[in-house]
């Protein structure tokens, strides 16, 4: 909820600065520099590192509950609603990233128009803002994830159920 909360009211403050003072968005020479392929390269940095965090986030939920927690329906539910919760930002940051690039083409496209440069510049900063905030749910999952297998670890027994850490090849060779 904070997230959208957030948005909106960048949304809202982005937009009053392209209706009142669109040149702060144009002339502005670090938004002229950073808003170019820069920002693809940062974005893309992002969507990688991301998608590992994901995956590894699902592989841990599916080892906490094959390991430690009763194969109930609930329980069950519960983990499947955090995944999807997870790769829902995944999904966004993909999105916001292919979206990067159209609104990179247009102001490519547009340089002599004040305005259209102000709005890409204003997007931009709004789909950066907006990966962050994925960023930061996501991680505050992979800790949540951590401490709960580690306080599940010390207080129960591991259930049965197939653990193939140990079959992983050894990189190191």
């Amino acid at each position: 909820m904070i997230k959208i909360v957030i948005l909106v009211g960048t949304t809202a403050f982005l937009g009053s600065l392209i209706a009142c003072r669109p040149e702060w968005l144009h002339s502005n020479e670090f938004l002229k520099e950073f808003i170019s392929h820069e920002l693809i390269s940062l974005l893309a940095v992002v969507l990688t590192v991301t998608l590992a965090s994901v995956a590894n986030i699902h592989l841990a939920i599916n080892r906490i509950v094959a390991n430690y927690l009763s194969h109930s329906a609930e329980q069950k539910k519960v983990a499947e609603k955090i995944k999807a919760e997870i790769k829902g930002n995944a999904w966004v940051i993909f999105w916001s990233f292919a979206v990067a690039i159209v609104i990179l083409f247009v102001k490519g496209l547009n340089q002599s128009d004040p305005l259209i440069v102000a709005v890409c510049n204003a997007s931009m900063l709004w789909i950066l803002l907006l990966n962050l905030l994925c960023i930061l749910d996501i991680y505050r999952v992979i800790y949540g994830v951590v401490d709960l297998e580690n306080g599940l670890a010390g207080s129960k027994t591991k259930m049965e159920g197939t653990d193939y850490t140990d079959e992983a090849p050894d990189l190191r060779q």
